[in-house]
């Protein structure tokens, strides 16, 4: 991006919208391209609450093209929380060029003060505020439960994804070994300094936390959620998406996280994300040659094909012919001991046989 050199220098406070008979002096934007300041687009906060905005810098994009902006009342020391802008991308971005994109408007980040509210802020607000109440279970009496292990996870700004990976890892022996258990072991080899970004630590301390029962309190409310928000953020890193406040794909995000898990467990650290490596084999044959060929990969995730349910069965009746069940006659191709595998049919049949019966029967055969 290149910036104008047309001799503007701003003030650290004081700003009003430039529009005529705008006046606006919050939710403003400083474009990067030759320092103009225009209100940014109004938003919800919480049900019926709308931010002020006239959508001036909008306007001005659309005339001038100049795509990036940033949120003045933003800028402080703490660069990460620096909220910027691209209308180009149409959604928020890094500028990893902040400080010298400002100093050329006369600003400098590390002498400015935060003083409103981040786009992610603003977005994590209204989930807190919103009444959930509408779109759970109408009429249910629901009976709360505390205690180690029932700890539960605020969502900030569209963080379910992270939310639902985090209470279905601590449910697996590795994950609570390594992160819980061991968790003063990874404390103790981080300087304190570097626990904020430190991604082994981080992870200690929410697992630590949602297991210990401490933020799982009847008699005090206060302490019954935990907001994961700093783990949320130095996993994510700079990733283009998982660094957003948007909506993400779970399996997406395991896949990251598996990843990242296992680069931060090299040294002699046992990686927990072991305990679900899997290989798969596919077989392929050919109808005119019969020829056969087998693939093998390895994988974390079992996906599984589910054909749509009858309608006379979807209330949870009984099953009706329209359901075959699978059946094997085969004879046995294989001679290996203690080796068992898990068929996977498309009529929703899962059975465990021992591996002598698991030759042509499907091609989504598992060794377990």
């Amino acid at each position: 991006m290149e910036q104008q050199d047309n001799g503007k220098q701003l003030a650290r406070s004081g700003w009003t919208c430039e529009v005529e008979k705008c006046g606006l002096q919050e939710n403003l934007w400083l474009n990067l391209t030759d320092g103009a300041i225009r209100c940014g687009r109004s938003q919800f906060v919480s049900e019926g609450v709308k931010t002020p905005g006239n959508g001036h810098m909008q306007d001005y994009y659309d005339r001038t093209s100049f795509p990036l902006v940033v949120k003045l009342g933003t800028i402080s020391a703490d660069l990460e929380s620096v909220d910027v802008y691209s209308y180009d991308e149409n959604d928020a971005v890094i500028d990893p060029n902040i400080i010298q994109h400002l100093k050329h408007f006369g600003l400098d980040a590390f002498e400015m003060v935060k003083t409103a509210k981040s786009t992610m802020e603003l977005e994590m607000d209204m989930n807190e505020k919103w009444e959930w109440a509408k779109c759970t279970e109408d009429g249910a009496v629901l009976e709360p439960i505390y205690g180690p292990g029932y700890t539960g996870l605020i969502n900030t700004g569209s963080s379910c994804y992270v939310n639902s990976v985090l209470q279905a890892l601590i449910q697996v022996d590795s994950f609570r070994t390594r992160y819980s258990d061991r968790a003063a072991d990874i404390f103790s080899t981080v300087k304190i300094e570097n626990v904020p970004n430190d991604f082994n630590a981080q992870f200690a301390k929410v697992i630590r936390a949602m297991l210990s029962g401490d933020y799982s309190n009847p008699t005090d409310l206060s302490l019954n959620t935990i907001k994961p928000l700093r783990f949320k953020k130095v996993a994510a890193g700079r990733h283009p998406e998982f660094a957003t406040a948007k909506q993400q794909d779970v399996e997406e995000y395991i896949r990251f996280l598996f990843e990242k898990i296992a680069q931060e467990s090299q040294g002699g650290d046992a990686d927990p994300t072991e305990s679900f490596r899997f290989q798969t084999w596919t077989r392929f044959e050919d109808i005119a040659s019969q020829k056969v060929r087998y693939t093998e990969q390895e994988e974390i995730l079992l996906r599984l094909s589910l054909p749509e349910v009858p309608a006379d069965v979807r209330s949870f009746g009984e099953p009706t012919n329209k359901m075959t069940k699978l059946t094997i006659e085969a004879e046995p191709k294989f001679d290996i001991e203690d080796k068992y595998c898990v068929v996977i049919h498309p009529n929703l049949e899962q059975q465990i046989y021992n591996v002598q019966g698991c030759q042509e029967i499907s091609e989504f055969v598992f060794f377990l």
